[in-house]
């Protein structure tokens, strides 16, 4: 009698698994595995999977290796086929440059990104339902050819992301010097708000002094003020927390709002 894993237990193992098998995990949250197949980023949804090991938990590792050896036979998911469409389903994400380099060297190809800070690069995605592609050079080339500007793009991309953070809960904690702002998400773009001027703005009129700021993963974003480095124990549990469900790390170190920009912080002595 085999005892029957919980949900985060299978999808832990699904993703060991995987990753043995050399398919590239991204991220492991709920039921949903993203992965990278045929240079597409592909979300997928194990609720069924798991349904079907409830019933027969002693099948376990067949039913895996049965569906992992089914997910790489498929064929790439197409992109949105006109310069429009494509247009409208862009996203702005950010990347270390050590993972741009990476995947460039593995796939061979080259993808569509400009620098940020020391170590980080916003690249693009088409997030469609399903999947999500990264923008290489050849989809760079048609929306060029489509009429748009390299600028225009980037333009593009942040309205899109403008509408999808409006949705978003912020969490603060209060408290004079000890307010914080944060926002955690399980799509991936929390942390992409760095990227919205006028959203930092807003953050940093409520904030005292110097705001502060922690983008650890993807799905995480936290705001402080210079005077409450007490912000920093947040960061290192968010760390820990994404670090359980085996979220990649994306920025170690903490960023500042100054002048109107966001800035790599070196505390002033």
């Amino acid at each position: 009698m085999h005892n029957l894993l919980a949900l985060a237990e299978f999808m832990a193992h699904v993703a060991a698994t995987a990753k043995a098998t050399g398919l590239n995990v991204e991220k492991v949250g709920g039921a949903y595995l993203d992965v990278t197949l045929n240079d597409q980023t592909r979300r997928l949804d194990l609720t069924t999977l798991y349904q079907v090991y409830e019933k027969s938990p002693d099948q376990l590792d067949d039913m895996i290796d049965s569906y992992l050896a089914g997910l790489n036979s498929r064929s790439p998911l197409p992109p949105p086929t006109t310069p429009q469409e494509l247009a409208d389903s862009l996203l702005p994400t950010l990347q270390t440059t050590q993972w741009l380099a990476e995947m460039q060297a593995r796939e061979g190809v080259s993808l569509f990104a400009r620098p940020f800070l020391t170590g980080l690069a916003i690249v693009y995605v088409v997030d469609t339902p399903g999947t999500r592609t990264y923008v290489n050079q050849t989809m760079l080339q048609d929306l060029l050819d489509s009429g748009l500007t390299v600028e225009e793009i980037h333009v593009t991309a942040l309205n899109k992301l403008r509408k999808r953070t409006q949705a978003y809960k912020l969490q603060t904690h209060s408290g004079l010097y000890q307010l914080m702002i944060s926002c955690e998400t399980r799509e991936g773009y929390a942390a992409m708000c760095v990227l919205l001027p006028e959203t930092m703005e807003q953050w940093a009129r409520r904030i005292p002094g110097t705001m502060l700021i922690g983008i650890p993963n993807r799905d995480f974003i936290i705001a402080f003020s210079e005077k409450n480095l007490g912000g920093v124990d947040a960061i290192d549990r968010q760390k820990s927390k994404a670090a359980s469900r085996r979220q990649p790390a994306l920025y170690g170190r903490l960023l500042a709002w100054r002048n109107g920009k966001i800035r790599e912080y070196e505390p002033l002595h």
